[in-house]
């Protein structure tokens, strides 16, 4: 080491020496070149310089709109740490049962890196329900084979683009309505389990098995159940996105012989406003409950895409229940289409090896040289449908108008309009109103 030591300091007088007296002929030489031609080093020499620099077990801090990272020189290790902050405001005309409110709808922090290359993971909590602390991802993947990925541990169950988008980057401040067949206590949108997903550029397909969630209160003996997404994607471009695709997810509910009743099946959702999501006496917008469940197959297809700065996106959804005790199966279904447009230009971002949305690049930031950021208007329509034979959990549509401002990478607002209007269900005739319009807007931080 005293060698290389002493040849960086003859290095470092030569190049301050040369800055004065070299030749302009010198002027479009490589340092290396002149070191070399005066005989102050070899080419050994270079080469054990270069190797020395290259085992370098240094590190680099990087700090951007992805949060804090560290990463390795030699690119084998890397952790960041991130988080969302979402506080949300809704008003009800005329006043929902349950009030126009207030919420801090999702505080989440998350960790994640890189471990030789091939190793990744993640771990995110929410601290926002009720100052309980939940576990939401919880993950270990090993992406050494080319195109594949293996993942353990607390995931999204693969099903529905919208339910494995994440809340940051969709268009509207709440899913659709078809978002009840997944965001259950039974079901969820989560669970512990094992998924292998392969994708390239033009096909992504993911699979797996999965067991309960981390925070599911129900019996010792858990349900169990297997989901499948898959899409083709035959134009994949920055500017430009086309795909189609679908997902199946089976369930087996029938936990032991007796049965298990801390938790029951139950489809369920709001006016796409999630403080009027249930009133005083605990009734939902729409609610199917009580059927006496064996196991549910769903099946969902979906369309999506974008060209420039007009994007949009489609799915429809049938739920199937396998009923108990010879008693006939249940049928529910549901659909939402959407249209948006970016009015300052910018486009939708999609990730195939991920196969959802993720972070719009705002061309012209807040903050930097008078921006204005990213200005997107948008539309949407849904219905859901949760009557069949004897169960009656009503049926809904819903219109929503949505005007998006991501001001920068991190910072966005959101204003959506919604008008629902419903059938309510027999499940549901304490209902004072079957229409209702609501204002809700989103204040949302990222790093």
């Amino acid at each position: 080491m005293k060698k290389i030591f002493s040849k960086f300091a003859v290095i470092a007088g030569w190049v301050a020496f040369g800055l004065v007296v070299t030749p302009v002929a010198h002027a479009e030489k490589t340092l290396e070149q002149i070191l070399l031609e005066k005989g102050i080093l070899t080419k050994a020499d270079i080469e054990s310089l270069k190797k020395s620099a290259s085992a370098s077990d240094g590190y680099r801090i990087k700090t951007g709109s992805k949060g804090f990272q560290i990463k390795s020189e030699d690119g084998d290790f890397d952790f960041g740490v991130g988080g969302r902050v979402q506080t949300d405001v809704n008003f009800f005309f005329p006043n929902n049962p349950n009030g126009n409110g207030m919420e801090v709808r999702r505080v989440r922090l998350k960790g994640y890196g890189k471990i030789y290359r091939d190793w990744k993971y993640k771990a995110e909590i929410d601290f926002s329900e009720y100052s309980k602390i939940d576990l939401t991802d919880g993950w270990l993947a090993y992406t050494g084979f080319k195109d594949w990925t293996i993942k353990m541990g607390h995931q999204k169950v693969p099903w529905s683009l919208q339910s494995e988008a994440s809340s940051n980057w969709q268009t509207f401040q709440e899913r659709a309505q078809t978002d009840a067949f997944i965001d259950t206590p039974y079901l969820g949108r989560r669970r512990l389990g094992m998924t292998v997903q392969y994708a390239n550029e033009i096909l992504y397909g993911r699979a797996g098995a999965f067991a309960a969630g981390i925070n599911e209160d129900g019996g010792f003996n858990q349900s169990f159940g297997a989901a499948f997404r898959a899409l083709v994607a035959p134009i994949n471009e920055k500017k430009r996105h086309f795909h189609v695709g679908g997902s199946v997810h089976y369930r087996d509910l029938e936990v032991d012989e007796v049965g298990d009743d801390d938790i029951l099946l139950q489809f369920k959702y709001h006016p796409e406003a999630h403080i009027g999501g249930k009133d005083s006496d605990g009734i939902y917008w729409v609610d199917a409950k009580s059927m006496n469940e064996k196991s549910i197959l769903g099946a969902n297809a979906e369309i999506a895409g974008y060209w420039g700065p007009l994007h949009g996106q489609a799915e429809y959804v049938n739920m199937n229940v396998e009923r108990l005790g010879g008693r006939k199966s249940l049928s529910f279904h549901g659909a939402y289409a959407e249209l948006g447009y970016f009015l300052t230009g910018e486009h939708m971002n999609w990730k195939q090896k991920a196969g959802q949305w993720k972070r719009v690049k705002v061309l012209n930031p807040v903050g930097r040289g008078g921006g204005i950021g990213a200005w997107e208007i948008a539309g949407r329509f849904s219905y859901l449908d949760l009557a069949d034979e004897d169960i009656d959990g009503g049926r809904a549509r819903n219109w929503t108008a949505a005007l998006n401002w991501w001001a920068n990478q991190n910072v966005m607002f959101r204003f959506n309009y919604v008008y629902s209007d419903r059938d309510p269900g027999t499940n549901n005739t304490a209902a004072e109103h079957d229409y209702v319009h609501a204002v809700i807007a989103r204040a949302q931080v990222v790093f």
